[in-house]
């Protein structure tokens, strides 16, 4: 198991810790990691693959090491003995069951993640949104990211297998998309109508937005818990 943390000192250096890791991050899966990750001033996450080595996660992460020493950046990243009984047990974890969340999503396909990092970071930064990363290549849809009690964007970042694609999604995006990204809001038990219609129109808001940086043939996520 392996660990990327990377702190930014200002709001540049935020910045460009969200643009870099979305560019570096078709590698990493690519490489066959997965993972789960926040972006919140800074971004940190944890990484798995089954029977890899420390030298091998060594060298897969060895640009996020990189841009943990450009000045404006600081952080750690480092490989540490791990099982998957104590990822699951420790890690892999949903609180959020039973919660009230409301998402749209846009998946992201290489291109976008190359050629729009920069208008991603900014609708991140620009919006005050904590984000989430999940990390996959060869399982059939992301898991869920851990979510904190506000307005939030989360990125579900993996390429899937498609050796089944044709037979298992409705869009054929997921051939090409390396990640999901996911805006939310979510709202108290004992909130008032007029609160809860306000995170509804805000979600809207944010997601026209989203519209613009990917483009409207993004296609999209669905799982079980999607009302």
């Amino acid at each position: 198991m392996g660990l990327v943390q990377l702190n930014a000192t200002s709001e540049s250096s935020f910045k460009r810790v969200i643009t870099e890791s979305v560019k570096l991050l078709p590698a990493v899966t690519e490489a066959g990691y997965t993972g789960y990750g926040t972006i919140e001033n800074g971004f940190a996450a944890i990484f798995l693959k089954p029977n890899s080595t420390i030298a091998d996660f060594n060298q897969t992460f060895a640009p996020f090491f990189n841009l943990s020493r450009v000045p404006g950046i600081q952080g750690v990243v480092a490989a540490y003995p791990s099982t998957w009984d104590g990822y699951l047990q420790n890690v892999l974890q949903d609180p959020n069951i039973g919660s009230n969340i409301q998402d749209t999503s846009r998946l992201l396909t290489l291109k976008v993640m190359q050629e729009k990092a920069d208008d991603l970071a900014e609708f991140i930064v620009d919006n005050k949104q904590g984000a989430g990363f999940n990390f996959s290549k060869s399982l059939g849809a992301p898991k869920t990211v851990i979510r904190r009690s506000h307005s939030s964007i989360f990125v579900l970042v993996g390429k899937v297998n498609n050796d089944e694609r044709d037979n298992t999604a409705v869009h054929d995006v997921w051939k090409h998309s390396h990640g999901l990204l996911s805006v939310s809001v979510d709202w108290a038990d004992t909130a008032a109508d007029r609160e809860k219609e306000a995170k509804r129109q805000q979600t809207v808001r944010l997601s026209k937005r989203l519209t613009e940086i990917v483009g409207s043939g993004g296609g999209t996520y669905v799982n079980e818990a999607n009302p």
